[in-house]
């Protein structure tokens, strides 16, 4: 019994360590992939995965003129327009191993001004108590969770407010020329709030998605 005991130990040992090893790994990969996302446009003009991040940029720029994101316009001499900048990401898999290079546009919040801008910002999350509800009845009922990811999710909401937007580095624009937006783009302070009402606005008819809100707590479906 002693013997069988100090095996299981061992075991033990050797499998938390070969864990932690494992996740030291993941760590360490994590960590130098981190130092290898530009800041900005300008970093991604010396960055050794030049081609890689431009290649990013311009599936972002495809994507937001196919959804109607903006158009081109002449801004009001009485209006500034805001900001915008490119923001870089890496997306992994469990190993840490590169699976794609990411690139997105997001507005210049931070220079909107309330009441001009944008009116209420407040956009409601659900409960975890919720979500720990959820998870116990997917494993009393021997059910399968499923994770739905909506690609450019806050551009799907229209914006009701008149904003004009600079182009970020990298971008060409006609003379004189700026964006204006139509979508409710990443760094607005109200684009939270009106991708969640463009939620229980959602035609099932024109969709194919049925997605009906619970009354009795907001943000669940």
């Amino acid at each position: 019994m002693i013997c069988e005991y100090e095996e299981d130990v061992s075991n033990s040992h050797a499998t938390t360590k070969s864990a932690a090893s494992t996740l030291s790994s993941i760590l360490t990969k994590t960590n130098s992939l981190e130092r290898r996302i530009p800041l900005c446009h300008k970093h991604v003009l010396t960055s050794p995965n030049k081609e890689q991040w431009l290649d990013a940029e311009q599936k972002e720029m495809a994507g937001l003129w196919e959804v109607g994101a903006w158009i081109w316009a002449k801004c009001p001499d009485h209006i500034r327009p805001i900001m915008s900048k490119w923001t870089y990401a890496l997306k992994t898999n469990a190993e840490g191993e590169i699976q794609r290079f990411k690139a997105r546009i997001c507005a210049r919040g931070d220079q909107t001004k309330e009441g001009i801008d944008y009116e209420e910002t407040f956009s409601p999350v659900v409960k975890w108590e919720s979500i720990r509800l959820f998870l116990a009845l997917t494993v009393l009922l021997r059910l399968s969770p499923l994770q739905l990811d909506v690609d450019l999710a806050y551009l799907y909401a229209t914006l009701d407010e008149t904003i004009y937007m600079r182009p970020p580095d990298g971008v060409e624009c006609p003379p004189g020329m700026v964006f204006r937006l139509v979508k409710s783009l990443y760094g607005l302070p109200q684009s939270g709030r009106n991708w969640n009402s463009h939620q229980n606005l959602l035609d099932y008819k024109k969709t194919r998605v049925c997605i009906l809100e619970n009354k009795t707590e907001i943000s669940r479906y």
